[in-house]
C-alpha cells in the first residue's frame, strides 16, 4: 500500500504540534533530545521507504513516521528551523 504525500502531510501537521508543545513546555529540546532524533538516522537511513510505502512488518510505518515527526520538531528549534516536505519547521520557546 502507497501512502500519499498528503496523507504524510496530514500526520505531521497534526502529531509535529503536539511534540513542539510539549518541548516547549520543558523549555525547549534538551541535549537528550537531540541525542535521541540523531539516533533515528540509522532507523531512517534503513528504513525510511516505509514512509512511502507502508511496510509488511507491523509497526515499522508508525515508528518511522514517529521518529520523522520526533526529528522534526526537535530541529524546529535550531535557528532557521527545518524546511522539509515542502513546509519551513521553525519553533522557539515562548517566553514566561
Amino acid at each position: 500500500m502507497e501512502l500519499t504525500f498528503e496523507s504524510i502531510k496530514l500526520f505531521l501537521d497534526a502529531s509535529v504540534p503536539l511534540r513542539v508543545m510539549s518541548l516547549q513546555e520543558q523549555g525547549g529540546p534538551t541535549s537528550e533530545d537531540f541525542k535521541r532524533v540523531t539516533a533515528h538516522s540509522n532507523l531512517l537511513g534503513e528504513h525510511g521507504d516505509a514512509l512511502m510505502f507502508k511496510s509488511k512488518k507491523k509497526g515499522l510505518t508508525a515508528e518511522v513516521a514517529n521518529a520523522v515527526a520526533d526529528s522534526i520538531a526537535v530541529l524546529s528549534f535550531t535557528p532557521g528551523g527545518i524546511n522539509i516536505f515542502n513546509r519551513l519547521w521553525e519553533s522557539k520557546v515562548e517566553e514566561k
